[in-house]
């Protein structure tokens, strides 16, 4: 696997942990060797300010933002931003972990039209096949 270093874990699922603040409280205090990056979609930004504590979120973990079709440059170049911290440039990302926070990265790939919703039913059904 070319990624064998980064995890998608489903923790806020199989602990009932369905506000993202308390994921991000719960994982800082449960390891404090493994180093964590909060993952998001470009699509997100409008409505992160609206979530409970986003700003405890931008403290705890430098953010990624994910360019998501038809919502790429518009929210990332807004205000909606704003409240992510320090941008830094994704060549930069590297360092990352050495930055102090808020800060976060806009990372522009090829842009994929699936949600994460979708990618956990996937997921999902992959577990189901596997047990048959």
């Amino acid at each position: 696997d070319k990624f064998n270093y980064i995890k998608v874990l489903d923790l806020e699922e199989k602990n009932n942990r369905y506000a993202s603040y308390k994921t991000v409280k719960f994982l800082s205090r449960k390891s404090k060797t493994a180093k964590f990056i909060w993952v998001m979609g470009s699509d997100i930004l409008d409505n992160f300010n609206k979530w409970l504590y986003p700003s405890l979120i931008t403290k705890k973990m430098p953010i990624a933002v994910i360019a998501r079709p038809g919502y790429a440059s518009s929210l990332v170049n807004s205000n909606y931003s704003l409240n992510l911290g320090k941008r830094i440039k994704s060549s930069k990302s590297k360092v990352v972990f050495l930055k102090k926070k808020p800060l976060w990265i806009f990372i522009k790939q090829k842009l994929l039209a699936i949600s994460s919703s979708e990618i956990r039913l996937s997921q999902h059904l992959n577990k189901m096949d596997a047990k048959q």
